[in-house]
């Protein structure tokens, strides 16, 4: 008898490996949805982007394999949903959103939103949107927090949900609405390439993280907040560079592939030179000191409105106010930052602000 249990618990262990060896060997399901730069597929029909070169970094230092899974942001959420895809980059956090997915602590960027219109819209700031056609991205962070923003100021507005970012852009520009809210990001670049310029109306900052569903890639979830926590204390590290790199116009993406071998071989010799390096190092001290003046700006933007505008983690604790939330509470913003609701208001009014 204690032979045969030996041999079953041998077999069930057995078992049990087997299972652990696939789970580490089966390929990790990414879906990529456009939304240029952060990650799209390129003309060479490859997943391409900010976020998918993060990724291809983590996932040669973890010897992970990666599939991707081109799909429209609105197929690509469900497909998350139903477990047929193991990851989806480029998700802007939300509560709604913590309660179906899980996401690491870290953030991989951050973004905020923006309308776009055409030329001579006369859209200045969140009022003048009023009665206005405002495209948006079926089930975005835009198509879910705009309404109650712009009913805070009284101005109802028609959203136009569209399946992609592309199609609510030309929207605009075919005449069809008379905006669109984006991220910032995408924004930037398909605006120009549709003849339509940036307004004023900015709103909503948020953090973008990759998704899965809760309980299933964790692991892969800690591993990106290694990585990203380790990047983001070193100016010089690969985020930074992936960062600067597509900061940069577009353009450098379109170039024809017969000059690449040449182009390839110019910036190697280029590279070889002390004056270059000394030229590489201005550089991106000039372009750290772009993106700080950014925020800088974004903050300005965002203390001189009165609505009350804040960012919390997965823990609900708060990771930005602006200066109207610093007024209301009469505490200054760095005696807010780190604290949850309950810190600030109390148990009583915490519970039942999460009851409402």
């Amino acid at each position: 008898m204690p032979r045969v249990l030996r041999f079953l618990v041998f077999v069930s262990l057995l078992g049990c490996l087997g299972q652990a060896g696939a789970q580490v060997s089966a390929p990790l399901r990414v879906g990529v949805p456009n939304n240029a730069p952060n990650l799209f597929i390129n003309q060479q029909g490859q997943a391409d982007g900010i976020q998918i070169a993060l990724l291809r970094e983590i996932a040669s230092a973890e010897r992970w394999t990666l599939e991707f899974v081109p799909c429209e942001w609105t197929a690509c959420v469900d497909l998350l949903a139903e477990g047929r895809i193991d990851l989806l980059p480029d998700v802007a956090w939300s509560e709604e959103r913590a309660r179906v997915f899980a996401f690491h602590r870290v953030p991989a960027v951050h973004s905020w939103s923006q309308v776009y219109a055409r030329s001579g819209s006369g859209i200045r700031a969140l009022p003048d949107l009023k009665g206005k056609r405002i495209a948006v991205l079926s089930s975005s962070i835009q198509a879910q927090t705009l309404p109650g923003i712009l009913a805070g100021y009284g101005a109802q507005a028609v959203l136009m949900p569209s399946a992609s970012l592309e199609r609510a852009f030309s929207l605009v520009a075919d005449g069809e609405a008379d905006a669109v809210a984006a991220n910032h990001f995408f924004g930037d670049h398909e605006a120009a390439r549709q003849d339509l310029v940036a307004t004023g109306v900015v709103f909503n900052p948020s953090r973008v993280y990759y998704a899965a569903l809760p309980g299933r890639q964790q692991a892969v979830l800690d591993a990106i907040d290694r990585h990203l926590t380790a990047w983001r204390a070193d100016p010089n590290s690969v985020y930074f560079a992936t960062l600067r790199q597509w900061q940069t116009d577009g353009a450098v993406r379109t170039v024809p592939s017969n000059l690449w071998w040449a182009l390839a071989a110019a910036v190697g010799l280029l590279l070889s030179s002390l004056a270059v390096a000394s030229w590489l190092r201005t550089e991106v001290a000039a372009r750290t000191r772009e993106l700080r003046e950014n925020e800088e700006k974004l903050t300005t933007i965002l203390d001189s409105v009165e609505s009350l505008i804040y960012i919390k983690d997965t823990q609900s604790r708060y990771q930005y106010v602006n200066g109207a939330m610093c007024r209301m509470l009469e505490r200054p913003a760095a005696a807010i930052v780190g604290q949850d609701d309950e810190a600030l208001f109390g148990v009583v009014q915490a519970r039942m602000a999460r009851a409402g």
